[in-house]
């Protein structure tokens, strides 16, 4: 069953907010019938506490990952930091999708799960906020195992979550790079990028920028191109180093 992270337990919502159960994935989506309103005193909006926040603090303990790791690890907290934070304020100034490429262990899936969690542990503050008008949804999966679905209804069922989520993450596409310019497996994935062009998007991938075009086709490669991206290269195998 795919991650789906951000469908809030009902006891959190507010009054007036209603939960429905969700008969495609067996889940319960919450459906808010009223506007809810909570005074000041009893909470400060999640925007002005992130702002507050110092930001070597929040990557230590959102990403885990504080000034004492390797400096490009430090780096790649920065842009997973700068990413969640767009993301959590709905702001599309800048490229909504971020492509984080670079060889095996290098820490790339530890700041995607993380990002996504903090996305989700805050998707009922950031729909009370009014940062979003529904309560968001963070959809986290590895590739191989959406692109390696045999019942095509199945897979139709997934892409439609993706196609309700605000977050998309997808770790490790491309990783079985003779399948992708051709047949089911390149399909899939034009697929999905199509469905999700509009969404925040976290991608990880072990293919550098420089070698897209020879492993996806023409218009994978294009989207792919749009996002920001940043390139892991240089970071030691930090599996090790890492907390889950």
């Amino acid at each position: 069953m795919p991650e789906t992270v951000g469908r809030a337990l009902s006891a959190l919502l507010p009054p007036g907010t209603q939960t429905s159960p969700d008969m495609s994935s067996g889940n319960e989506t919450q459906t808010p019938q009223t506007q809810p309103r909570l005074s000041p005193a009893i909470r400060r909006p999640l925007g002005e506490r992130l702002s507050a926040f110092p930001v070597a603090s929040w990557r230590a303990s959102v990403l885990g990952l504080d000034e004492g790791h390797h400096p490009r690890v430090q780096k790649l907290a920065e842009w997973a930091e700068g990413f969640t934070k767009r993301c959590c304020a709905n702001r599309r100034d800048k490229p909504t999708w971020l492509v984080l490429a670079g060889p095996p262990g290098t820490a790339k899936s530890h700041v995607t799960k993380r990002a996504a969690r903090y996305f989700g542990d805050h998707a009922v503050d950031l729909y009370i906020d009014g940062i979003w008008s529904d309560i968001p949804i963070a959809f986290r999966r590895d590739w191989t195992s959406v692109v390696g679905i045999d019942d095509e209804r199945e897979f139709d069922a997934v892409l439609s979550e993706m196609s309700d989520a605000s977050l998309v993450v997808l770790d490790d596409i491309g990783a079985e790079v003779d399948r992708y310019r051709s047949g089911m497996p390149a399909e899939r994935l034009r697929r999905v990028l199509g469905a999700i062009e509009r969404k925040f998007v976290l991608i990880t991938t072990n293919i550098p920028r420089e070698k897209w075009e020879a492993v996806f086709d023409s218009r994978v490669s294009s989207r792919l191109r749009a996002a920001s991206y940043f390139d892991t290269t240089g970071i030691p195998d930090y599996r090790p180093n890492l907390s889950r």
